[in-house]
């Protein structure tokens, strides 16, 4: 599992799910990667205070205008 966690944060594994979306002239791309987080509860339970985990995940987020060829992106 943290082997998985490692290709996610490196952007080595493809996403759980992709959603598109073309709206307010512009098109929206979203990927989604999500793992169990059972490896990780107690770490998050004790360095965050974050009790009873079940999973952990990673969005990136890509826009374009229509009219435009770049795409910009974020990741959460």
């Amino acid at each position: 599992m943290i082997a998985y966690w490692l290709e996610v944060q490196l952007g080595t594994a493809p996403p759980d799910y992709v959603e598109m979306d073309k709206r307010h002239e512009r098109v929206e791309k979203r990927e989604y990667w999500w793992t169990a987080s059972a490896e990780l509860e107690a770490y998050l339970a004790q360095e965050y205070g974050w009790q009873g985990v079940r999973l952990g995940g990673r969005v990136r987020h890509q826009r374009r205008p229509l009219t435009a060829d770049e795409w910009t992106a974020s990741e959460e």
